[in-house]
Order: C-alpha cells, then sequence, then structure tokens
C-alpha cells in the first residue's frame, strides 16, 4: 500500500538488556500479547525526559528507546522488568518531545508547501527510526530535495496516495439513553457513529468525529432524538472529534445487539500494536488489525488535525462509510478506549456487510484519532 521513497531513517541505536528468544510465527493471540506490554512499557517509560518513543516489531516484540545512554535512563529498569521480550535501545537522536516539535513545525509550513505543488497528507514522529515521517503524494526528486532542506536530512519521504473524494467515514440502530458507543447516529440525512462516553465538568456525554454533521445539529439513532452536537474542536492542529449532548454510556456494542462494559483508564496505541474498529455500519473488525503510524497531523477532514493514527490489515474491510467517530479500542489485558474512527487511508471499496446496494464503500488502512489528545484536550475522563 506504500512505499517509501529514499528513506533517510536514523536508527534507535544499540539494544541492551535481556537477549531476546526467538519469536514464533506471527499471530493474532502474540499481537494482542505484545499490544498489552507495549502499553506498560509505554506508561513505565513515557515520562523520562530521555524517551524517544516505542514500538512492537513484526515477530512481536517490544522495543523501547532512549536518547543517549537509555541504560541510565531512570525508567529502563522499570521497563526491562515487564517482560524478557521488551528490548531497551540507547542512542536516539531524538527525545519523542524533540519529534513532536518537529512535527508541529511542519504544520507551520503546509499551506506554503500546498502553494508550491507539494501535496503533503500525513507528518509525523516515527518511532522505530527515531526520525520525522512526511507522507506526500508523488514525491518527485525536487520535492524531496525541498523537504529534506526545510526539516532536515534525516526525515523520510514515503510516497502516500491522494485522498479519495468521500474518504471520511459518514454514514446499531435502536438503542436507548444513556447510549452506548459503536450504536447508529444521524440528522436525518446523513450518518455517523457514537463513540465513547466522557464525563466532562461533572456531566455524562459521547464523542464523535468533528466532521460528522454541522455544528449544532439534531442528532437521532434510527428515529430516537439523542441530543446536538454542541461542542467542537476547531483548532488548528487540534482533534477531529465533537460532543454530543446526548448521554453517554461506559458501554459499546459489539455486535448489533451485545454490549460490553468499557475500562475508563485510555489505551495508548504503539507502532507495530493491535486494535479493533467498531463503527455502527461495519460491526466490529479486530482479526489482526496492526497500528503502522501513530501522532501524526493531517488536514484530510478540512482542518489541520494532529494526534491521528493508522491501522488495518491488507484484505480487510476494517471501517467504512457511517463509521466514522466510532471507537477504535482494544480487547485484552482489558477493554479499553484507544481512539475514534476518522477515514480511509487507503483506496476504497464496497463493504461486504451493509454496503446498500454496492455504494457504501469501506478501506483496509483506516486514519484513527489517538484517544489521549482528545481527553486531554476536553478535559474530559472516559465514564
Amino acid at each position: 500500500m506504500l512505499a517509501l521513497v529514499a528513506a533517510a531513517g536514523v536508527a534507535p541505536g544499540a539494544a541492551s538488556g535481556a537477549p531476546g528468544r526467538a519469536a514464533p510465527a506471527s499471530s493474532e493471540d502474540r499481537l494482542m500479547k505484545a499490544t498489552a506490554v507495549a502499553q506498560d512499557a509505554w506508561r513505565a517509560a513515557h515520562g523520562d525526559s530521555r524517551y524517544a518513543g516505542h514500538w512492537v516489531d513484526p515477530d512481536g516484540r517490544v522495543h523501547v528507546s532512549y536518547q543517549g545512554r537509555g541504560a541510565a535512563a531512570a525508567s529502563a529498569a522499570a521497563v526491562r522488568a515487564i517482560s524478557s521480550d521488551v528490548v531497551v535501545h540507547e542512542g536516539a537522536r531524538y527525545t519523542y518531545r524533540e519529534l513532536v516539535d518537529r512535527r508541529d513545525t511542519v504544520s507551520d509550513h503546509v499551506a506554503a508547501l500546498r502553494q508550491a505543488g507539494i501535496r503533503l497528507v500525513e507528518w509525523g514522529p516515527h518511532e522505530s527510526t527515531n526520525t520525522l515521517r512526511l507522507g506526500v503524494v508523488e514525491p518527485s526528486e525536487a520535492t524531496v530535495r525541498t523537504l529534506r532542506d526545510k526539516f532536515g536530512a534525516d526525515v523520510e519521504i514515503e510516497e502516500v496516495p491522494e485522498p479519495e473524494k468521500d474518504s471520511l467515514f459518514l454514514s446499531r440502530w435502536d438503542d436507548f439513553s444513556p447510549w452506548s458507543a459503536g450504536a447508529e447516529l444521524n440528522d436525518g440525512y446523513s450518518s455517523c457513529t457514537i463513540g465513547p462516553g466522557i464525563r466532562r465538568n461533572g456531566v455524562n456525554y459521547f464523542l464523535t468525529a468533528a466532521h460528522c454533521f454541522a455544528n449544532g445539529a439534531y442528532l437521532y439513532n434510527g428515529s430516537e432524538y439523542v441530543g446536538r452536537k454542541n461542542w467542537i474542536d476547531t483548532r488548528d492542529g487540534g482533534t477531529d472529534t465533537a460532543i454530543v449532548t446526548g448521554t453517554g454510556s461506559p458501554t459499546m456494542f459489539r455486535t448489533d445487539t451485545a454490549i460490553q462494559t468499557m475500562s475508563a483508564t485510555p489505551w495508548t496505541s504503539a507502532e507495530g500494536s493491535g486494535v479493533c474498529f467498531n463503527g455502527a455500519y461495519s460491526g466490529e473488525v479486530c482479526g489482526g488489525l496492526t497500528v503502522i503510524k501513530t501522532n501524526y497531523c493531517t488536514d484530510i477532514t478540512g482542518r489541520l488535525t494532529c494526534g491521528t493514527a493508522t491501522a488495518g490489515k491488507d484484505g480487510v474491510a476494517a471501517a467504512g462509510h457511517g463509521d466514522s467517530g466510532g471507537p477504535v479500542h482494544i480487547v485484552s489485558p482489558r477493554w479499553a478506549y484507544a481512539g475514534t474512527i476518522v477515514g480511509a487511508a487507503s483506496p476504497q471499496f464496497v463493504c461486504p456487510r451493509n454496503n446498500q446496494g454496492g455504494t457504501r464503500t469501506c478501506s483496509s488502512w483506516v486514519r484513527f484519532q489517538m484517544i489521549g489528545p482528545v481527553l486531554s484536550y476536553w478535559d474530559a475522563t472516559l465514564l
């Protein structure tokens, strides 16, 4: 799906710690286990000033990198104690904070680059190579030179497809208050999906995608009134989220009729870890979906948003129209929210489920808004 163009990544550095055992072939069980270990490693490491990133490799081994001498970092011992499958790297050039700062510098130049004919689609940290990754439509050699002159010789330039028209997933059917995540949401004309329930200023609400519906729209589940799209994150560099005044619930639909109570503790996705998408139209889709990018910026929604990630699996209909705003989650070691669905990150095709006579399209690779930045901005907690 994606091809690197003259990538010039900087390796995180030499590994230290317990020697790794030979990993078995990839499996959904191994991905699930690695996803849980990656979360534990992130919790132990991300507050350290030398923290440079974490990821899961194709064999399911978790890696954590540090700037400088990682072995001396305060959190390194705690990271190693999590599992013998965790590999600690030292010698990274950039801290994770520095990579995010570089990402935000790119955001300031996107408009000017567009005017110069350079179509940036997404930009953000690539933790496994400890550098900045820029996703560009049809990058020429001149484009690569321009971007490296402006943002550093070590940036990775990745060719990505031009976002398709209607690549945002606008579109179970008879829920009731308090409203469960994964239920259908409509304004009488178009449909999206109810997202995670949140608590803000002492009141329970729920999230959906900012690009769904007009602000202030009256929203329904089927024909039953739910509430209004009352607050929307319109910041430059914000999140693709909005808050609906309907009362949210700590539960999420797993099928069209069965629900699951979710953890109130948010999940931070790592590159290489697993997730599930759960839209009203496509339903819950897990089956080895893997995160390939995290915490980048993009403007595919029509406004600049950051804290975006991409996950999916070739050949799988991960999500499609009508699923926007729906929950992205993990199932082990607990049922927890990782974000909300944004839209397509790969070419679309007719969905196998609820395809509306062949008019509803899905994608194998899907963008989602990471839940951490969302909760931080809204000063909210999960229910």
